[in-house]
């Protein structure tokens, strides 16, 4: 099957990002559109194609008019309850819609701030089929953060069942049009009962609900779910303070692809020319071990802990 990667950036004006604060909307979306030059120069290197999906390419190419990206203006019908935690990625359902189009293809969704650091094309072409799914299991990443309870809690609003004990990662999602098209008509429902329950889920992401969806397309038995994290495809780094456990940086390094989550001003000023992996993860290491980095860190973690009464990164 081929393999087409995509990324997705729809502009908004007010977007809730605890990861980022841009100075103004222009700022943030040029950021947003330099992580994905830099991410698709990384897959290049494997001879992948990358599009990015958005609802105003006029726009994004007013702000800054990338001379290698892919850029794709799609529809958008998603309604959006202002205030939404990341409400932006909400807009991931017409994705899923647009991928249920894409015929012959094995699709990957993206964030624009993973760098792919390692050669991947020849494990993902063993696991391109149609019945194949990919997804990025980070259970244990969001368990310290939010605890079983209130997560069972949320799952019982959107279900009224209780919760699995799997969430599943927006960052990474991958399959044929037949799994999205499963999943964008299991979402819509359960989107729904969000909207429903806007009150109590607000400081949710779309997270949520996806992890739900993918969980209602597993009973349906149709498909192959494999866990592209153990698979070491996928990874997220954290370069700050969080409440999980994170494994050693020679450790997570050690995957194809490396999601920086907290790192987004870093990937926008990268020189992506002639984009090399070695260069990339020494570049990074020593920004990441910088005393600067360190202090900041450092400052960060007494902050959250003590003022923002421990409201940390997952």
């Amino acid at each position: 099957m081929k393999i087409h990667f995509y990324g997705l950036l729809h502009i908004a004006d007010n977007d809730i990002n605890i990861n980022f604060k841009p100075k103004s909307n222009d700022e943030k979306v040029r950021v947003y559109i330099k992580n994905s030059e830099l991410l698709a120069k990384s897959l290049l290197h494997d001879n992948i194609n990358y599009t990015l999906l958005t609802n105003n390419e006029k726009e994004l190419n007013r702000i800054y008019k990338s001379p290698i990206l892919n850029i794709k203006e799609i529809n958008f019908k998603t309604k959006i309850i202002k205030g939404s935690h990341f409400y932006p990625c909400y807009y991931r359902i017409d994705v899923f819609n647009f991928l249920s189009k894409q015929k012959n293809q094995f699709s990957f969704l993206i964030d624009l701030d993973v760098v792919l650091i390692r050669s991947v094309i020849k494990k993902i072409q063993k696991l391109a089929r149609k019945k194949n799914v990919l997804v990025n299991d980070i259970t244990d990443l969001i368990l310290p953060a939010y605890g079983f309870d209130r997560i069972n809690f949320e799952f019982s609003l959107l279900k009224n069942k209780k919760w699995k004990k799997k969430w599943y990662g927006a960052d990474f999602i991958a399959g044929s049009n037949l799994f999205f098209e499963n999943l964008y008509q299991s979402i819509k429902p359960i989107y729904k009962k969000f909207q429903e329950n806007f009150n109590e889920l607000k400081n949710q992401g779309d997270e949520l609900f996806l992890s739900s969806a993918i969980e209602e397309v597993i009973c349906k038995d149709k498909f192959n779910f494999i866990d592209a994290r153990s698979k070491k495809i996928i990874a997220r780094y954290w370069s700050v303070p969080r409440k999980h456990y994170q494994e050693s940086f020679e450790k997570l390094f050690q995957n194809n692809m490396v999601h920086f989550l907290a790192d987004k001003k870093f990937l926008a000023n990268y020189e992506n020319d002639n984009f090399s992996r070695e260069k990339f993860i020494k570049d990074y290491k020593n920004y990441n071990f910088s005393l600067t980095k360190i202090f900041k860190n450092i400052f960060s973690l007494i902050y959250n802990k003590y003022i923002k009464f421990n409201k940390m990164y997952y």
